[in-house]
């Protein structure tokens, strides 16, 4: 697996590149970027700009950083990157153009998510990045994963491979996972795209139809994390309106962010 994590220094950040260390190393052949993104405009009248001080200090402080992760792990091949950039708008591009399968971003626990705006690195990444992104709480620890929900709608996909991402993760870890529907009223026949099924095959999984509290999608789908001991949440962010209608709802927004599992957003 070839990851890319930005990273800022902060526990949130550094402890999503461990995350991503320990679970893609588990093969052997896991590859990580770390990048640092500085995002300063320097005044003309500086003698010494401060983005050139900046990327000194991060220079520094990444390959104190690596010293430290290539000891506990081993396994995996780790490089370094600093620019002068905003990351909101060059890693998504970059995490294209240079293969990555995976975006791994550390946040200050999802509950710190509900008052971001539109503007913030993970939210970002979720809304324009084509690879898959991890989105890791700070007190998220990477264990044997046991169980994975993904939130489905009835809405068709439309990449045949779009659940690769999660199967490279299920050879991995060998995870079982819960599908679940929050189900209408008036939905009565086909739940969810019955492919998922095909792209499943080989794989422990389940379906479960939930019903749907009240007016809040993102509690409900909390909730039936919660009673499966979920490791993972899983959505699909289609092109069409699903996530937008999901997440412009602020009280599923935060329900759903106040959870303390990582949030894996891959992109039909």
């Amino acid at each position: 697996m070839k990851v890319l994590c930005p990273i800022d220094f902060s526990d949130a950040s550094v402890n999503a590149v461990e995350y991503a260390a320990s679970l893609f190393g588990l093969d052997g052949q896991g590859e990580i970027e770390v990048i640092h993104c500085i995002n300063v405009a320097s005044r003309a009248s500086m003698f010494v700009k401060i983005d050139d001080l900046l990327k000194d200090k991060a220079e520094e402080d990444l390959k104190t950083l690596m010293e430290r992760l290539t000891q506990q792990y081993s396994r995996i091949q780790f490089s370094t990157k600093v620019l002068n950039i905003d990351p909101k708008y060059y890693l998504p591009q970059y995490a294209e153009k240079n293969g990555f399968d995976f975006v791994v971003t550390g946040t200050k626990g999802m509950t710190q998510l509900k008052d971001i705006t539109i503007g913030s690195l993970t939210e970002a990444l979720f809304e324009k990045s084509s690879i898959p992104v991890l989105a890791v709480p700070e007190t998220a620890k990477h264990h044997d994963l046991q169980s994975i929900v993904m939130a489905l709608d009835a809405d068709k996909v439309d990449k045949d491979d779009l659940l690769d991402p999660l199967k490279g993760i299920l050879t991995l870890d060998d995870a079982k996972v819960h599908l679940c529907h929050v189900r209408s009223e008036e939905m009565v026949n086909i739940e969810y795209d019955p492919s998922i099924d095909v792209m499943l095959n080989g794989f422990d999984f389940d379906y479960t139809a939930l019903k749907k509290e009240g007016s809040d999608v993102g509690k409900t789908i909390h909730d039936f994390a919660d009673n499966v001991n979920a490791d993972i949440l899983v959505f699909i962010h289609h092109p069409r309106s699903w996530w937008e209608r999901l997440f412009q709802r602020s009280h599923t927004k935060n329900e759903l962010y106040n959870m303390n599992i990582p949030l894996l957003v891959l992109r039909d």
